[in-house]
């Protein structure tokens, strides 16, 4: 990938940060605290599917050397994102969400190491899911 495709690649991964960030600011500010709260576990939820869809494409990309689990742990992501939605708490489903964007990230590396995806981006993923995961955090205790 050329050095401008990674620079528009950073500032899309990077701007998919920012409704994490606006939720708690609304929060904080009490503009629409609920709404906040449900749209962002919304976007948390699509995301997680999205990240899943990354996974996908990385095996059929090599399905000879990506591990054949790589298929089904993917979906088993997009479910749970899907089932964050279903728990009827905002608390529930950031915590789910919580621990996807975790066990992407662990995948993620796995896939770096083995060569599968490169290491810039998953450089990128970690500073971005990083974010992620501490705007979360915020989310759950500002739940509590």
């Amino acid at each position: 990938m050329t050095g401008r495709n990674r620079l528009v690649a950073q500032a899309l991964t990077y701007s998919g940060t920012l409704p994490f960030m606006l939720a708690i600011a609304a929060i904080l500010v009490r503009w629409n605290p609920a709404g906040a709260q449900h749209d962002v576990a919304l976007y948390g939820a699509i995301i997680v599917s999205f990240l899943s869809g990354i996974q996908w494409g990385v095996f059929l990309q090599a399905d000879e050397k990506s591990p054949y689990n790589l298929f089904i742990i993917s979906n088993v992501f997009a479910l749970a994102a899907w089932a964050s939605l279903l728990m009827g708490s905002a608390l529930a489903s950031f915590s789910i969400q919580l621990a996807c964007f975790a066990l992407i990230l662990l995948l993620d590396y796995r896939l770096a190491r083995a060569g599968l995806i490169p290491r810039w981006f998953y450089d990128l993923r970690r500073n971005a899911t990083g974010v992620v995961i501490v705007c979360l955090n915020i989310l759950v205790l500002l739940r509590i």
